[in-house]
């Protein structure tokens, strides 16, 4: 298989470079943290058998600026009473709301509780 980042025909790492995570190469792989795949063992007759297991991230929702306004709204709450609810800023959830600022996870699931919302999405890396 080829190297995502110099199209080398080599054996892969799953990397993540710049929020990214690509199949490269172990030379390219230096621009990144290589992901760690956990895996089981399965034993059989022959001999011992390792496997991989698929790798999950959990991610904001691409709409989460849009979600989050409906939801805060339909609430009946403005910036300052769920500001108070989530220990954050109004500017902050101001951002957040106008696409200005993606929440990191910590504030997305403060959000998500507060408002009764989904907005952390897992992935399949």
């Amino acid at each position: 298989m080829a190297c995502d980042l110099c199209g080398r025909d080599s054996d892969l790492v799953k990397t993540k470079i710049e929020g990214v995570v690509l199949s490269v190469c172990t030379s390219c792989s230096r621009h990144g943290k290589v992901m760690e795949v956990p895996s089981f063992i399965v034993k059989t007759k022959e001999g011992t058998v390792k496997h991989g297991m698929p790798q999950f991230e959990e991610m904001v929702i691409e709409n989460y600026s849009k979600v989050i306004k409906e939801a805060r709204e339909k609430a009946g709450l403005d910036h300052k009473e769920l500001g108070q609810k989530v220990a954050e800023r109004e500017s902050v959830l101001s951002r957040v709301e106008t696409g200005g600022i993606t929440p990191d996870l910590v504030l997305a699931k403060k959000l998500q509780k507060a408002l009764n919302i989904k907005l952390i999405e897992k992935v399949e890396l």
